[in-house]
């Protein structure tokens, strides 16, 4: 299937995702309204607040934001003027800081979070933006050069050095070069030779694991003193308008809760379903739960199609525990909990469709689960949200003509969940973070502005329509670029719309291995060799040890 191929197993999602959009082409383009890659909001020009005060902007549309506002819409201009003596260069990692600066020790408490709340926004629900040490750091006509080491290929790394680009311009002295490095393991792999040789660029991506074993070295800037900074800080509007899963990949129990990376790259685990089918088959739209789900498959069985065609992958195993209410992981990250009646039900759910004949293995690293849906021949698979623009292009009764329509009606929305669920549900969150390396206060400071930029409003959602990842804020809907392209396909929208489900995977670096080992599990469930109990045995066994062992 070609590039389709970019969607497989998590080591498929790790290894080739950089690519995930682009490599589609035209077809994709046409298949999901997006714009070209020129049309990025422009940044404006300003004049340079003094003492943290708002910018003065020379031009309208979108209208720039200092680094210390609320929300920002566009370019955020890097305040220069000095407001205090500059630091001396080092690190900032690690060091004391002052107590609107500094990581705080032990857990959140998460029993007093409200449903849909960040534990990140918590945390700084009365620091972020007040002031921290960061303030004092002063890049007024100093020259700055920011390395950024990604995976990004074809349209997606165009986008990213667009974005770049523009941040560059509003920025004077300021130089972020997207550096296109490899797979994800190839990545990782560079940053782990260059932390032992002292040689590490100013910024990276990778995902929890990764960070996990980077920190380990304590090679990572502790993000903290950045957002809870009065100049160049997040405020608390800006913490409750990134998605909450989004922002609580970032956050480290294991590091005394430091914040040691900020969203980049999402997408969420999600059922694409087939409309019509679904229709013929009687049923009013797709399953809200899982018995439900169990439902329409034996339905669509007993009418000569497919049923389930379910991807060999931890990440939808994970998704299933969620879906139920429940963890993979114990909040301190030392214990599985597949021990627990929810991951038992998940797992059940796979026996019973097993035994049933209504679910079944599927050649993951060709997406044979995308081929039987798009094709017509199964009523829904679970996969990536950055599926959409690859579906929609196979979807199209003509490949060079997208205004002939689709096949059939098809849509997407968030996996089946547990009866008791319904009303609160969730899925796996993943995709890899964007970290800044601990080098000196001025790389550290032009890397955070960077990544700040990156997640403003009008910029996410440009990033969005461009690459199939989601946007980080819920404010991305009202950008004029957003509403276009989900004006011209609602379904472009189906991933955003339930973003606010998404809850991301476990951190430690144990859980590489523990991924293969919750994958063999779900083999041989399919395949009928273990029952739902005997697998939450094994995983439980096996995962444990790859956590005591990571």
């Amino acid at each position: 299937m070609g590039d389709n191929r970019l969607f497989g197993t998590r080591l498929n999602r790790r290894t080739l995702l950089g690519g995930i959009a682009g490599s589609a082409g035209a077809a994709i383009l046409a298949a999901c309204g997006s714009s070209k890659a020129t049309d990025t909001p422009k940044p404006v020009s300003t004049t340079a607040p003094v003492s943290g005060g708002a910018a003065t902007t020379a031009a309208t549309k979108p209208a720039a934001s200092s680094v210390t506002g609320a929300a920002s819409t566009s370019a955020p201009v890097v305040s220069t003027a000095a407001s205090g003596t500059s630091t001396s260069s080092g690190s900032t990692a690690g060091s004391a800081t002052t107590a609107s600066g500094s990581a705080a020790a032990g857990t959140i408490d998460t029993s007093k979070l409200a449903a849909g709340q960040s534990v990140v926004a918590q945390k700084f629900a009365s620091t972020a933006g007040q002031g921290s040490e960061i303030d004092k750091v002063d890049l007024t006509g100093k020259t700055v050069a920011v390395d950024f080491w990604h995976v990004q290929t074809k349209q997606n790394e165009d986008a990213l050095k667009k974005i770049a680009a523009d941040f560059n311009a509003a920025n004077p002295g300021i130089t972020v070069t997207p550096q296109y490095i490899g797979d994800y393991n190839t990545i990782a792999q560079k940053i782990q030779v260059g932390i032992q040789a002292k040689q590490v660029p100013a910024m990276a991506v990778g995902y929890e694991n990764n960070v996990a074993n980077y920190q380990q070295a304590n090679a990572l800037l502790d993000l903290t003193p950045y957002i809870n900074s009065k100049k160049y800080g997040w405020t608390s509007a800006d913490l409750t308008d990134i998605f909450p899963g989004f922002l609580d990949r970032n956050i480290y129990p294991d590091f005394k809760n430091q914040i040691l990376s900020a969203p980049f790259t999402s997408s969420l685990l999600m059922m694409w379903y087939n409309a019509d089918m679904l229709k013929s088959l009687g049923f009013n739209g797709p399953a809200k739960t899982w018995d439900e789900f169990k439902a329409q498959a034996a339905a669509a069985v007993k009418a000569g199609k497919k049923g389930f065609p379910m991807r060999t992958d931890a990440s939808v195993i994970d998704g299933m525990v969620f879906s139920f209410g429940g963890e993979v992981i114990t909040p301190d990250n030392k214990k599985a909990k597949f021990d627990s009646p929810q991951a038992l039900s998940a797992l059940q759910v796979i026996e019973d469709m097993a035994k049933a004949g209504t679910a079944f293995t599927i050649d993951t690293a060709n997406n044979e689960d995308q081929s039987l849906f798009t094709n017509g021949d199964a009523p829904f698979f679970v996969g990536s949200s950055t599926g959409r623009a690859y579906i929609g292009a196979a979807m199209q009764k003509d490949a060079n003509d997208p205004t002939k329509g689709d096949k059939f009606a098809w849509n997407g929305t968030v996996i089946p969940q547990g009866a008791d669920n319904v009303n609160t549900p969730k899925t796996a969150l993943y995709g890899a973070n964007a970290i800044v390396f601990a080098t000196t206060p001025e790389k550290q400071l032009a890397s955070w502005l960077f990544l700040k930029y990156f997640t403003s409003k009008d910029v996410t959602a440009y990033w969005s329509i461009q690459s199939g990842y989601l946007p980080v804020r819920k404010s991305a809907a009202e950008s004029d670029a957003f509403k276009t392209f989900v004006s011209g396909k609602p379904l472009n929208r189906a991933a955003f719309d339930i973003a606010q489900d998404g809850k991301g995977e476990p951190q430690p670096a144990g859980w590489t291995k523990a991924r293969t080992d919750i994958q063999n599990a779900e083999t041989q469930l399919l395949n009928k060799q273990l029952t739902a109990a005997d697998a939450a045995k094994q995983i439980q066994t096996k995962v444990n040890d790859d956590l005591a062992n990571g």
